[in-house]
């Protein structure tokens, strides 16, 4: 009998907790996300948190095509579930918070938003919770064991381990030949981005037109699409646990 095949999987070991992250379908993201609560995210440690990038040297940034790359072997294909109108890729996730002896469960949606990235976080209850919060109006609280600043923990912790996981997975695959030429658009703030001719590109451009013609350039040479780098499971996870054991405790 074969062994069922789990979902992709990354694990981050913290000093206040540690976190598991599955890749999960949409539908079953919507399914849980129907008995969950939001976990509000301060939009500043996310727009300080990716801008930071942006002053580092140009090989240390970790840009948006990197993040793409990145998720896209760690987690598989992006979600076509996301506003196109603002956003170019979703990953949908089951998050496992370890603390205290605990196993703590949450949702989180890493996704693009006007050309930054953003963390959507849920704090999943059971059925009798929701019940009691949602029809009763009851006035206990919602379970959620995160205050502010471990909220901030949790997200530069997932980002940082992202980051050194990004450079090593991006490294790999342009010394192996394997990365395959894509590009990315958002006509919000005219930006372009990907991998073509060997490098890493993002662009937001000052107008329209010179967004349009940039978009049909690209379009005559390349597909407007993310090849899915995440093809073999058990080479993708063999991967993904040898860059995890490189990552600092």
């Amino acid at each position: 009998m074969n062994n069922p095949i789990t979902p992709p999987h990354f694990a981050i070991q913290g000093d206040r907790f540690g976190i598991d992250l599955w890749r999960i379908s949409y539908h079953q993201y919507e399914a849980l996300r129907e008995r969950s609560f939001r976990v509000d995210v301060d939009s500043k440690i996310e727009f300080y948190m990716f801008q930071k990038e942006y002053e580092k040297p140009e090989p240390e940034q970790f840009t948006l095509p990197k993040v793409l790359v990145t998720l896209g072997t760690l987690f598989g294909e992006s979600s076509t579930h996301y506003d196109d109108s603002r956003q170019t890729f979703a990953f949908h996730c089951f998050l496992c918070l370890r603390k205290d002896g605990r196993n703590l469960p949450y949702l989180l949606n890493i996704a693009d938003y006007r050309g930054s990235v953003s963390f959507w976080l849920y704090r999943v209850i059971d059925h009798e919770q929701f019940f009691t919060l949602d029809v009763g109006h009851s006035q206990k609280t919602v379970p959620n064991e995160l205050d502010l600043d471990n909220i901030a923990y949790l997200i530069y912790g997932i980002w940082f381990n992202l980051a050194i996981s990004g450079h090593a997975i991006c490294a790999e695959k342009i010394a192996n030949h394997t990365l395959h030429p894509f590009f990315r658009h958002l006509s919000c703030n005219y930006l372009i981005y990907g991998y073509v001719e060997n490098a890493f590109f993002e662009e937001e451009l000052d107008s329209e037109r010179k967004y349009r013609t940039a978009v049909t350039q690209l379009n005559a040479k390349y597909e407007c699409k993310y090849i899915p780098i995440f093809q073999n499971l058990s080479e993708t996870q063999a991967m993904i646990q040898a860059v995890t054991n490189a990552i600092p405790k």
